[in-house]
């Protein structure tokens, strides 16, 4: 077994829904909270990838984002605030998105719910 599947299962037992790319085969991982959280299968080729039923608002600025945004890279290393409609299960979360790097080629994003304010 490869050290990147180690690690994923290291990670993906935790409990915060976190994504894991693996950049040398172009592979996304999402754990069971993220799976349910983002309504995606554990594993999907870059390519393969598709979460054209969420929509993605920085909670800051109101600006629409991309799933670029959340997916995990060597570039992020600022944390985003977010507002995450989901059309498939019909579900709206604010999350805190906090990013990572694991190795040369293994980077985490870590999500993690907060509640809305009261009006």
């Amino acid at each position: 077994m490869g050290s990147s599947e180690q690690t994923w299962q290291t990670l993906s037992a935790l409990p915060l829904a976190i994504i894991m790319f693996n950049e040398e085969q172009n592979r996304f991982y999402f754990n069971s909270l993220a799976q349910s959280l983002f309504s995606v299968e554990e594993y999907a080729n870059l390519h393969d990838l598709n979460v054209d039923h969420l929509s993605l608002s920085d909670t800051h600025s109101s600006r629409l984002l991309s799933y670029d945004d959340f997916l995990p890279c060597a570039q992020k290393s600022k944390p985003l605030s977010i507002t995450l409609a989901n059309s498939k299960n019909n579900t709206l979360k604010l999350l805190d998105f906090k990013f990572a790097s694991l190795s040369q080629s293994l980077f985490i994003t870590i999500c993690e719910p907060r509640t809305f304010k009261s009006h």
